[in-house]
């Protein structure tokens, strides 16, 4: 048997090419990391397989659409040029292949060619269950090589924003941006979003003050 340990020492088969030629058209979130692929978060072998994600709660769903709400408005207020998105899409990252929740791109991706191959300012990963390690390390680890400028890290669980900003060529230590404050994009002149928006009613709070 190989562990997860073990295959991390070396390059899995898959290659995007393959995972196309396996899979149909769908909203499946499959990703390609170092040549190993995943679901949701959850490193499998067969591109078909039944995982159970937590990605598809409504507390994961309302974040990325209020993210992706402000940066609508942000384009509408900025005549950057750039354009946002949401996953399912296909974004790579040289040979990786991942599909952020939100992503920023410079300038409109191409709209018959995937994956995507415009390197994003910001990409932001909202937390769930079965996603959680997936994002703070193997993606993170991704963006930073990858040279992403900023990464921003929804944590419903812990109720506030991860924000990290790139330095020379690694993200510095995080900005913990909790409820009540707003967060401010680096890479975005212009562009911050409320941390109570995004994370929505606090459940925690009996008066209902967030």
């Amino acid at each position: 048997m190989v562990t997860t340990e073990q295959r991390s020492t070396r390059r899995g088969p898959w290659t995007y090419e393959r995972l196309c030629a396996a899979t149909p058209v769908d909203n499946v979130r499959r990703e390609i990391i170092d040549g190993w692929l995943y679901i949701d978060g959850q490193q499998v072998d067969d591109p078909m397989a039944d995982v159970a994600s937590d990605s598809s709660r409504p507390l994961h769903g309302d974040a990325v659409r209020e993210v992706l709400v402000a940066l609508v408005e942000y384009r509408h207020e900025h005549d950057t040029g750039g354009q946002g998105y949401t996953a399912p899409l296909d974004v790579a990252f040289g040979d990786v292949v991942l599909q952020p929740d939100v992503f920023w791109l410079p300038r409109p991706a191409p709209r018959r060619e995937l994956p995507i191959a415009v390197p994003p300012l910001l990409v932001v990963e909202v937390s769930s269950p079965s996603t959680r390690g997936h994002d703070l390390v193997r993606k993170r680890r991704v963006y930073e090589h990858a040279g992403v400028p900023e990464y921003w890290f929804v944590d419903n669980d812990a109720q506030r924003f991860e924000c990290y900003v790139l330095e020379g060529d690694a993200y510095a230590p995080p900005a913990l941006v909790p409820r009540g404050q707003r967060v401010r994009s680096a890479a975005l002149p212009g562009f911050e979003v409320a941390v109570d928006v995004v994370l929505g009613p606090d459940d925690d709070d009996p008066v209902g003050n967030s």
